[in-house]
C-alpha cells in the first residue's frame, strides 16, 4: 500500500511509506500538476525517478505507482516475471543464494502472491544442482519466458557456476568457488505441468541434453561445436571472432588471439579478455517475426593480470541473435550490438569507455573514494528489452548492485534491434535516461534499484519489475511499478 504520511500541497514535495511485512521504505517524489515542471538543479538525488524531453530534466506528471507484494517475495532478487493463461509467474535469485534453487511464485494482481514451486528438485546438501552429473550452484539472474512459436513449453535461462570435474567445491564453505566456471544454462519444461505445479526443469527435456548454452571456457580448448559447451565470451568465439564495438580501429593487434586465463578463455581484442557469463535475457521482436536475441553482461576480469585490461574493466551488455533458444548465430551474418558500456567519471550523459575505475551519477559525497568499488562502480548489467508503441526499450542496472547509487536506466529506438546500427548504439548517440533510482543515496546501504524488466501488466499497460532494499539492510524484495 502506497501511504501518504505528511501534509502536502499541489506542486510540492510528498513523503510516502511503503510497507512490506515489518520492512519499511520511505522516499520522497516531486508532485507536479498540469503540466511538466522542470526540476531544480541535480534535484535527481531527491526524485524516484525522471521524465526527461529534449530541453533538459523534468519531474513526473503525477505519482509513480507502486504495487508492493506480500512478504512473499522477501529475498527475491534479480525478478524475472512470465504470464501464462491470466497468472503472473515471478522467480529470481535467493538473496541468501544457499538455496541453490530459484523459487517460483504465481500472482493475478501482483500484490497477493503463493508459493508456487521450485524450479529444480534433487537439490544436494551441497546447494547444487546435478546435470548430466555435472554438479552446478550458485544459481543466480534467471528470466522466465514463453517462445512465441512454441505453446507447449515454459523456458529458463540461468546463470550458474560448475564445480570443476572431481571436485566437490559447491558445498560450502569453500575458497575454491569462483567465477572461473560460471555459464549461462538455458531449460524448459512442459507448460501443462508448469501450470499444475507439479515440474521440475531439472528433469525436463532440453536442447543439447542440459549442457550449458553458452560458456566462457571449455575444458579441452577444442573448437566448439552444437554438441559440446560453446566457447563465447562479448562477441568472440574460437574461429570466429567479432570486435566488441564493431568498430576494427578499435581492435588490439592481437586481437583474436585465444588464450587461457585462469580458467577462462578470452581473447585480446581490443586489449581485454573479456567473457560472456551473467545476465541472459531472451528477447522477441515481435517487429522483426520474434526474430530472437540474447542480451547479456559481458565482463572484463578487474584484477588479473591487472596489467591487461584498463579501458574496458568492468561490466558492460550487449545482444546478439540466436538461431534458436539455444544457439547463438555465430556465423559472419552474426550481428553484435553494444547497448551500454560502463560509465566514466566525468558524469556525462552517454557512456564512453574510458580508463580506471569510476562512478556514474554519484558524485561526491555519496562516492566519497573514487579508486573503490561499492556505489562508485560505473558498470552497466542486467539487461532486458520490451517492445511497446513501435519502439524497443532496453533498460539495464548501473553502479555498484550492493550500493546505494545502484540504479535502473533506460534506452530505446524508433524500430527495431536489428536497424539499431552498430554507431548509434556503440558511441552512445542515442541517449540514456534515468528509470530509477535512489531517492537519497548518502543513506548506507540505499536502496539499490536494480534488474528492472518490463513486461504488460493489469490493463495492457506496461510494468516495471525490480527489487529493491530498506534503508541499511542487505535484503532485497521484489516490487512492481506501473510505467
Amino acid at each position: 500500500m502506497l501511504n501518504p504520511i505528511a501534509h502536502w500541497t499541489s506542486g510540492g514535495p510528498m513523503r510516502f511509506l511503503i510497507t512490506v511485512a515489518a520492512v519499511f521504505f520511505v522516499w520522497s517524489v516531486r508532485v507536479a500538476t498540469a503540466q511538466l515542471n522542470p526540476c531544480p538543479a541535480n534535484s535527481f538525488a531527491a526524485n524516484v525517478d525522471y521524465s526527461l524531453n529534449p530541453n533538459g530534466l523534468y519531474c513526473l506528471v503525477s505519482n509513480p505507482r507502486i504495487r508492493t507484494p506480500n512478504n512473499a517475495l522477501a529475498r527475491l532478487a534479480d525478478p524475472t516475471i512470465v504470464k501464462i493463461d491470466g497468472t503472473y509467474y515471478v522467480t529470481g535469485t535467493s538473496d541468501d543464494m544457499a538455496v541453490g534453487n530459484f523459487p517460483i511464485y504465481r500472482s493475478s494482481d501482483l500484490v497477493n502472491w503463493s508459493f508456487h514451486g521450485n524450479a529444480f528438485s534433487g537439490v544436494n546438501v551441497g546447494h547444487e544442482i546435478t546435470i548430466n552429473n555435472r554438479k552446478f550452484c550458485d544459481l543466480w539472474g534467471p528470466q522466465l519466458y514463453r517462445d512465441p512459436a512454441d505453446g507447449t513449453n515454459v523456458w529458463l535461462s540461468f546463470t550458474a557456476t560448475e564445480a570443476p570435474s572431481g571436485t566437490n567445491y559447491c558445498a560450502p564453505p569453500s575458497p575454491h568457488q569462483s567465477s572461473d566456471y560460471q555459464s549461462i544454462m538455458v531449460a524448459t519444461v512442459d507448460r501443462a505441468a508448469f501450470v499444475s505445479g507439479s515440474f521440475s526443469f531439472a528433469n525436463a527435456a532440453m536442447n543439447r541434453g542440459h549442457e550449458p548454452m553458452w560458456y566462457g571456457y571449455t575444458p579441452d580448448n577444442n573448437s566448439p561445436s552444437w554438441n559440446n559447451p560453446l566457447l563465447f565470451d562479448g562477441g568472440a568465439q574460437v574461429g570466429h571472432t567479432i570486435p566488441v564495438t564493431g568498430n576494427a580501429s578499435l581492435a588490439g593487434p592481437d586481437c583474436g588471439d585465444v588464450y587461457s586465463v585462469g580458467g577462462r578463455f578470452g581473447h585480446r581484442c581490443q586489449g581485454t579478455n573479456t567473457w560472456l557469463g551473467l545476465d541472459s535475457f531472451i528477447f522477441f521482436d515481435p517487429a522483426a517475426s520474434n526474430k530472437r536475441w540474447m542480451l547479456y553482461t559481458w565482463s572484463v576480469d578487474e584484477w588479473y593480470p591487472p596489467s591487461d585490461f584498463g579501458a574496458w574493466d568492468g561490466n558492460h551488455v550487449a545482444a546478439y541473435p540466436m538461431i534458436s533458444n539455444a544457439q547463438m548465430d555465430v556465423t559472419a551474418d552474426g550481428l553484435h550490438i553494444p547497448l551500454a558500456f560502463r560509465q566514466n567519471d566525468t558524469n556525462k550523459p552517454t557512456p564512453t569507455i574510458e580508463n580506471g575505475r569510476a562512478w556514474f551519477y554519484a558524485p561526491a559525497p555519496y562516492c566519497p573514494d573514487p579508486n573503490m568499488m561499492g556505489d562508485c562502480r560505473g558498470v552497466a548489467e542486467a539487461p532486458a528489452a520490451y517492445r511497446w508503441n513501435n519502439r524497443t526499450y532496453v533498460t539495464f542496472s548501473r553502479n555498484a548492485w550492493s550500493g546505494s547509487a545502484y540504479g535502473i536506466f533506460y534506452r530505446s529506438i524508433d524500430g527495431t534491434l536489428t536497424t539499431a546500427a552498430l554507431s548509434s548504439w556503440g558511441d552512445a548517440s542515442i541517449d540514456e535516461k534515468p528509470l530509477l533510482v535512489a531517492s537519497n543515496r548518502a543513506v548506507v546501504g540505499g536502496r539499490s534499484y536494480g534488474s528492472g524488466e518490463i513486461f504488460t501488466g493489469p490493463g495492457g499497460r506496461p510494468y516495471l519489475i525490480f527489487h529493491a532494499k530498506a534503508n541499511g539492510s542487505t535484503i532485497r524484495y521484489t516490487y512492481f511499478k506501473e510505467l
